[in-house]
């Protein structure tokens, strides 16, 4: 064999070890987070900056901002016009991001549409204020759509039942079947709008008078021709034609005739079209358009964008002939801002630019001067399409629904999307049950969701039943669906969820989850029956309001913690026995997500849940298995894993304020050394642990104690993303940037492996990768400014 042109890399692979690498001591640089105030601007700059630096916490960092803080902010408004375009701006570019980064988590997205429609209720309130006369007409969003969304937090719920509470309020205050859509009447907003804006009136009165500025000097124009046209008439009257006779003596009528001239002297002039429509309350609208007021006009189009954008399946464009901001007679008047959406549009053409533009002389003032030609109706300029009849169709459905991937439980899909099947409906469709599912599994699944209010009642029935099959991704998705769609409003109670009120149903209820977890905590195979417990007593604990009860579900939800974390050591035991044993490593990381979620309470218990070092230790070991356990790239990974993570990340967002809060008390010092314990077994506990100063608080530090061989080393801990560093560099997990390497994509595909012994080994990261029992080394080498992977 031969290795010609081998030379240089033999030679650097030779003396690789001789090359000493200086690594500078890791500083974390994270952007500032942003507040209500950074998001609400007239640009958007912050939001879209600090999005693209990370999507998920800028989103999370808005929907935290507009919970807390929207009231006050719309109530300490002074300028409105301003107030309307900042929400407008941020309702955009918020909901906007949120769909292609919440895409296919219908648990996400709920809280998008939440959040969306909270900004438009605070326009809403600003805009009323500046034009009272809008509370006249209807609010256009429906409260119907909301009852499609999934959620099963105390807090959301409670500012949800806000919004719907108000919606209904300006539904009932309004007029019946006035709407801001509607044709130009005598009721029309812009025409009572118009009646009452002197403004308006004076550019009305200055349009009219350069029009008929303008009209005067076409009939004046006119005279001149016409009577250019006599003249001409008149002279070739007397004038004879002219005749020639050519050298055969033959008399022909000559080219150059002077009268014949004067006779086919053609005289043309362009017609004067008056700018408004004829009829009053139609030139009132588009006098109204011209310089619509921004309060409104960002309402428009924050509610258009809610309502088309986000909530209406696809629509055809449509391609009017013209918009009025196009129409040539009335663009010195327009004032169009730049975050306008609606507008006027008309299919027919303006005389101007149509065979009639001109007429021939001799003509009559009554055919030059002609009225308005164009027929205009409401445009929405960015969907491209009429504003009128297409805010009926309204659909949030296909944003809050969970998926069911191919499986016996794929014809199922229409038992989890609604509850307006009836039991003999599921009977009657036994035809659809597949051969891998059992009929009772079938008809269990069907009639679970069979009528909203009996719901609740079902999913008791069912699990003192067991004829659902828990440990089954499509049955959680059926259950947690179930629990999560909020359903309609009555009075202030959510009337599918009215059983969570009656403390004889709880108890029950609790009884037969209890029982549950005894059944299968022998088996971390049932670990999504677990999550399907834990959902269900989290929805509980939201809505009861017995104190007792609330004790009862946090032991029992303990209960479900503990279990999952025997299940994942036992997981991560068997994983370290068999690293290359993918399907084990998704298991290992699902069930640390299932048991982080047990954490995941309102705001008001998660002291009482982190109560001690041994709550503290598990919610933080379980991070660091998540992230070391999770792809580089989750595309690939099953739904319900995705779903699991979605959860996990959120779950890290809301616990950073209260954990930070226990470090910087010291009461969780105990439960921090045991999580990294697990992880390192190296780890000797030196220093207390601290937050770094904002915006990297989300890291916490500390030195560990030096020994006789060892010197002190700097540890640190990202609280989100579960990354641990000592002196800058990972334990557990290769960094990201070998993991997106090319070359590692070559030798391992996605596979994630652990690190050991890093801090043992002074610039390499060692892969444990079983080829022939052999260890790999992975070593950035970098010579002549340029940075090269290097295995060994």
């Amino acid at each position: 064999m031969s290795l010609l042109s081998s030379s240089n890399h033999i030679q650097n692979a030779l003396t690789a070890g001789s090359v000493k690498l200086v690594h500078a001591p890791f500083q974390p640089n994270h952007r500032r987070r942003g507040n209500l105030d950074d998001f609400l601007s007239f640009s958007g700059d912050f939001f879209e900056a600090a999005y693209s630096s990370e999507p998920y916490v800028t989103l999370y960092d808005v929907e935290r901002a507009i919970e807390l803080g929207i009231d006050d902010w719309v109530n300490l408004a002074t300028n409105i016009d301003e107030a309307c375009v900042k929400l407008e701006v941020l309702a955009h570019k918020y909901s906007s991001n949120a769909v292609k980064t919440y895409a296919n988590n219908p648990e996400l997205l709920s809280i998008m549409l939440l959040t969306t429609v909270e900004l438009w209720v605070a326009l809403d309130k600003l805009a009323i204020r500046e034009i009272p006369i809008l509370a006249d007409y209807s609010p256009e969003l429906p409260t119907r759509f909301l009852e499609d969304l999934l959620l099963r937090t105390a807090p959301s719920l409670d500012r949800l039942r806000q919004v719907h509470q108000y919606l209904s309020r300006r539904h009932s205050q309004s007029r019946h079947g006035w709407s801001v859509l509607s044709a130009p009447t005598a009721d029309a907003f812009a025409v009572r709008f118009y009646s009452g804006s002197l403004h308006l009136q004076h550019l009305k009165a200055r349009i009219k008078e350069a029009a008929r500025k303008e009209e005067h000097e076409k009939v004046a124009e006119l005279e001149r021709s016409n009577a250019r046209y006599v003249d001409l008439q008149r002279q070739a009257a007397n004038l004879d034609h002219k005749f020639q006779v050519d050298w055969y003596g033959n008399r022909y009528h000559d080219r150059y005739c002077q009268k014949c001239q004067l006779e086919a002297q053609e005289i043309d002039i362009a017609i004067h079209e008056w700018p408004l429509p004829a009829e009053q309350l139609q030139a009132e609208a588009v006098v109204f358009e011209l310089d619509c007021p921004v309060s409104f006009n960002m309402w428009r189009s924050a509610t258009f964008h809610l309502l088309i954008d986000l909530c209406l399946p696809s629509v055809q464009p449509t391609d009017p002939y013209i918009q009025l901001f196009d129409y040539a007679a009335l663009q010195s008047y327009l004032v169009r801002h730049p975050r306008s959406r609606i507008s006027l549009a008309s299919d027919t053409k303006p005389f101007a630019v149509t065979h009639y533009k001109t007429r021939r002389i001799p003509t009559t003032q009554e055919e030059v001067c002609v009225k308005n030609g164009l027929k205009y109706y409401g445009f929405d300029c960015s969907a491209r399409i009429p504003v009128s009849g297409t805010l009926s169709r309204v659909d949030v459905a296909k944003y809050c629904t969970y998926e069911l991937q191919s499986s016996p439980y794929q014809n199922l899909q229409r038992y989890v999307n609604t509850t307006s099947h009836t039991s003999n409906e599921v009977v009657a469709n036994q035809v659809d049950c597949k051969q891998d599912l059992s009929i009772h599994e079938f008809l269990a699944f069907g009639h679970l969701r069979s009528g909203g209010t009996l719901q609740w009642l079902s999913i008791l029935r069912e699990l003192r039943g067991r004829s659902l099959s828990f440990r089954r991704h499509e049955v959680h998705f059926l259950l947690a669906q179930a629990v999560s769609q909020v359903g309609p409003l009555g009075g202030t109670r959510w009337m599918w969820h009215q059983a969570l009120q009656d403390p004889l149903f709880c108890n029950a209820l609790m009884g037969e989850l209890e029982s549950l977890v005894q059944d299968v905590e022998a088996n971390w195979l049932e670990a999504v029956t677990m999550d399907t417990i834990s959902i269900l007593l989290r929805r509980l604990l939201a809505s009861s309001p017995d104190e007792t009860l609330s004790t009862t579900a946090l032991r029992l939800l303990r209960t479900v913690r503990r279990r999952a974390f025997t299940w994942v050591k036992e997981l991560s035991d068997k994983l370290t026995r068999t690293p290359e044993n993918e399907e084990l490593r998704g298991y290992l990381r699902d069930t640390a997500a299932i048991c982080r979620s047990t954490f995941d309470v309102d705001p008001t218990m998660i002291r009482n849940v982190l109560c001690c070092s041994e709550e503290v230790d598990m919610l933080l070991f379980c991070v660091v298995l998540i992230h070391d356990h999770t792809p580089s790239k989750i595309d690939c990974l099953p739904t319900h894993s995705k779903l699991l993570l979605d959860r996990d990340r959120r779950l890290s967002l809301a616990l950073e304020g209260t954990l930070i809060n226990l470090i910087q008390g010291g009461s969780s010092d105990e439960g921090i050394v045991s999580a990294i314990g697990r992880i390192w077994s190296d780890y000797r506990p030196g220093s207390k642990w601290t937050s770094l100063q904002n915006p990297n608080w989300r890291w916490i530090s500390c030195m560990t104690a030096a020994t006789a061989t060892q010197s002190s080393q700097v540890v640190l801990f990202n609280l989100l993303d579960g990354l641990l560093l000592v002196d800058g560099k990972p334990v557990g997990r290769l960094p990201s940037e070998i993991l997106r390497h090319p070359l590692y994509g070559q030798l391992f595909g996605e596979v994630c492996r652990a690190v050991l012994d890093t801090m043992k080994i002074t610039d390499s990261f060692r892969s444990t990768y079983s080829i022939l029992y052999l260890l790999m080394f992975l070593v950035w080498i970098t010579r002549q400014g340029v940075r090269f992977l290097v295995t060994r």
